[in-house]
């Protein structure tokens, strides 16, 4: 017991010792930054002890969607293979053009060659873009001037904000907002230093998020980043401190401003290299998925502005982290899901920003970015507000994707921001032995406080309903007074009864609060983050890494809503994947005549008779009515060019006659020489001339060859694989070669490695 005694005061001793050399000057070194990455990384790593000793594991889409896909992706690393068809899910699916699963990101697949294929592996990388945006806002607050003690608070408020907690199970949002203060740190160094090679670093940073962010996420990102250098030309010039080289004063530079052509410039380049890094995947989504899934087109405008839209009562989340839990228990805040809708940034970053604004009302950079967040906040209420709707009527983009909520990102982005720019105000106010600054930091503090308090308790008296059974219910009424009481003594004893250090002082005091803050609000999370580690030991134990399906055969399972059979190597037709369309959900949901052609052991099929038919409503329905007729299936072909349309059928009457009288098709045994994701090769023997149905997904990038002779892939049956056949033995072989992928994905990782190599040498 001594010696934890002993070795806990000696800890705590360092502990001080490392604040107190990151708060001492307010010219900082490298060593100073260093240090407050270390202490920033000791915070969040204790925070998530949980997780990082396999306690835990991840929770809804990270257990069932992200990390076996992480796993299978894994698998292909350490088989030097790219991860690009999966026939494992939904009877097989082009799984790079999902951006999500990141089988185009140098970064994922490199952790992945690392960990291997497994759930503590997908924790590794988990954990790490987590503490990557951690990391990322450091580097900006550097940038920004902060002192050291500011970008430690800064980065602790950010990664345990709102939306890294209730997106812990969306792995993608994560990785993309992790990139967003790498982004904006590189574009404002651009205009800072007037290097439009940094440019293009902020749009590298900004492609390479692309390639394995969340789109909608990643695309408003961009515009952010456009938003910014636009109000850095127009409301800030060069005159503020925090565009100034290191340690310049501020009136020096009071009639530098910065010149639009140069802005323009910049942001161009931005976007070229960009577009040029995430090229692979998003050429590769349209053309690709055209005719595979219908997110493909544009979504329905109800559907993108309002699904998942942030509810405006959950505003009140800026006062607590428990909110989403209760969310998850009542559904008080109807359509919003309790994963989408915190704004909580912790007391220190919101009284810090308000104290930003307060103290310096009339920079018009930093209303700038004041409106950007609240702009972004009114583009989050697509069902209150019109400016999501806008958006999706004047930007084509802003039509693929759904989810309104994410639009919160920026704003808790921009309100971090702003807390930096606070933290410098401090150390010029001393300076200027200014103690303005401190009693407005009373005044902001008192009415937050007072405030949060009040929207909690009018909250839980709204609720009202099993609020007493949550388990972090009295942890959340500790941690409320704990962190905004808190911020309150800090900002009343340094205006009082401190006169020397204040602003090291301060550095310590925030820094504590906002520790202890990460660790109340993990804990308090932990049911929308994560749950007890159960089931995936046993499952790594089953874990087969191979990716070669030859053994197997053609042996297919019915699956489920979830992606635990890319662990165990069992190809099923019903899958969790984002990439899918109306044919195949109405296939595996309400027809099981249908599925089961598409299920088991043979699912070659075999017919001399087919219907050559539009890909349409009323092709399809003729098709299953004369199925369920015969209780077996018929074949009904469709031309290359013909499937990623949706038109109505010409001759709708005409087609349903034809089908109507098709006779069913045979099963027909195929012997499988070689079943790799990507190549097929079987034999089979025909009765006659006519059409065989192979029920592996169709995509515009296979080909074929029967014989050795290049043949035309037909659509069958909507979604599937068919190809015109002779009689006798035939030897057919399917090779996937997506189109213009690979001089793509040279020209996308090769512009990342000239601009790291050229950062390097300069």
């Amino acid at each position: 017991m001594k010696t934890i005694w002993v070795a806990s005061g000696r800890l705590s001793g360092t502990f001080s010792s490392l604040v107190e050399s990151i708060s001492r000057k307010p010219i900082f070194t490298k060593n100073q930054w260093w240090l407050a990455t270390l202490l920033f990384s000791l915070f969040f790593l204790m925070a998530n002890y949980h997780l990082l000793m396999g306690l835990y594991s991840p929770i809804w889409d990270a257990d069932s969607y992200y990390a076996p896909y992480y796993i299978l992706l894994a698998d292909f690393s350490r088989a030097r293979k790219l991860l690009l068809w999966d026939p494992w899910s939904s009877g097989g699916t082009p799984a790079f053009i999902n951006p999500q699963v990141g089988a185009l990101s140098p970064l994922t697949i490199a952790s992945g060659l690392l960990t291997g294929g497994s759930e503590s592996g997908f924790r590794f990388y988990w954990l790490f873009i987590w503490w990557l945006g951690g990391l990322g806002i450091i580097a900006l607050s550097r940038h920004l001037q902060s002192p050291p003690w500011g970008g430690v608070i800064a980065a602790l408020g950010f990664t345990f904000s709102g939306f890294y907690t209730g997106h812990a199970e969306h792995t993608s949002l994560l990785y993309a907002m992790s990139f967003l203060p790498f982004i904006i740190w590189r574009m404002d160094g651009a205009l800072v230093a007037r290097r439009l090679f940094l440019s293009l670093e902020a749009g590298a940073f900004w492609g390479l998020s692309a390639l394995g962010g969340y789109p909608g996420l990643v695309l408003i990102i961009g515009i952010f980043a456009l938003l910014w250098a636009f109000g850095r030309w127009a409301f800030q010039g060069l005159k503020d401190f925090a565009i100034l080289p290191h340690g310049e004063n501020p009136e020096k530079g009071s009639e530098r401003r910065l010149d639009f052509k140069f802005v323009a410039i910049a942001v161009a380049l931005f976007f070229v290299a960009g577009t040029t890094v995430l090229s692979p995947v998003y050429v590769s989504f349209f053309y690709e998925g055209s005719g595979y899934t219908d997110r493909s087109n544009p979504l329905p405008r109800e559907v993108a502005v309002k699904s998942n839209a942030l509810h405006p009562a959950a505003l009140a989340t800026f006062a607590s982290p428990l909110f989403p839990i209760l969310q998850l228990r009542t559904r008080k805040w109807g359509y919003n899901d309790c994963s989408s809708m915190s704004v909580f940034v912790g007391s220190a970053i919101f009284v810090l920003a308000l104290l930003s604004i307060f103290n310096n009302s009339r920079d018009k950079w930093r209303c700038w970015l004041l409106a950007m967040g609240l702009l972004a906040v009114a583009c989050g209420m697509g069902a209150f507000l019109p400016f999501r709707g806008w958006l999706y009527d004047l930007l084509l983009p802003m039509r693929y994707f759904r989810h309104a909520s994410i639009f919160r990102a920026l704003y808790i982005f921009s309100v971090t921001v702003l807390a930096v720019h606070a933290t410098r105000d401090f150390y010029l106010s001393q300076q200027k032995r200014d103690l303005t600054i401190w009693r407005r930091f009373f005044t902001v503090s008192a009415v937050t406080g007072i405030s949060a308090v009040t929207v909690y308790l009018i909250t839980m008296i709204w609720v009202e309903e099993g609020i007493e059974r949550l388990v972090a219910y009295r942890s959340a009424n500790l941690h409320l007074l704990w962190i905004w009481l808190g911020v309150l003594f800090i900002s009343a004893t340094l205006w009082k009864f401190m006169d020397r250090n204040r602003p090291a002082l301060l550095g310590m005091m925030l820094i504590g609060l906002a520790g202890s803050d990460a660790f109340l609000n993990a804990y308090i999370s932990h049911p929308i983050m994560c749950v007890p580690n159960r089931w995936w030991k046993e499952a790594e134990r089953q874990h087969i890494s191979s990716v070669n399906l030859t053994p197997k055969a053609f042996l297919r399972e019915s699956g489920s809503l979830n992606n635990f059979n890319l662990v165990l190597k069992i190809p099923t037709l019903k899958s969790y994947v984002d990439s899918n369309n109306s044919f195949y959900s109405n296939m595996i949901s309400s027809n099981t005549i249908l599925a089961g052609m598409a299920t088991g052991a043979n699912r070659t099929w075999f017919s001399s008779t087919v219907a050559l038919a539009d890909v349409s409503s009323e092709s399809y329905a003729s098709w299953v009515s004369r199925t369920e007729t015969l209780h077996k299936p018929v074949i009904v072909i469709h031309e290359p060019e013909a499937l990623p349309s949706r038109k109505k059928t010409k001759n709708p009457a005409g087609q349903a006659e034809i089908i109507s009288k098709l006779p069913p098709a045979i099963s027909i045994e195929a012997k499988v020489m070689e079943y790799m994701p990507e190549r097929l090769l079987f034999e089979v023997n025909c009765p006659e001339d006519g059409w065989l149905l192979i029920t592996d997904r169709w995509s515009r990038s296979w080909i074929a060859n029967i014989n050795d002779i290049p043949t035309e892939v037909f659509g069958g049956n909507f979604i599937f694989r068919a190809i015109k056949i002779k009689k006798g033995i035939n030897k057919v072989q399917f090779i996937y070669n997506p189109f213009w992928l690979f001089p793509l994905l040279i020209i996308s990782w090769g512009t990342m490695l000239i601009i790291t190599l050229a950062k390097i040498k300069f």
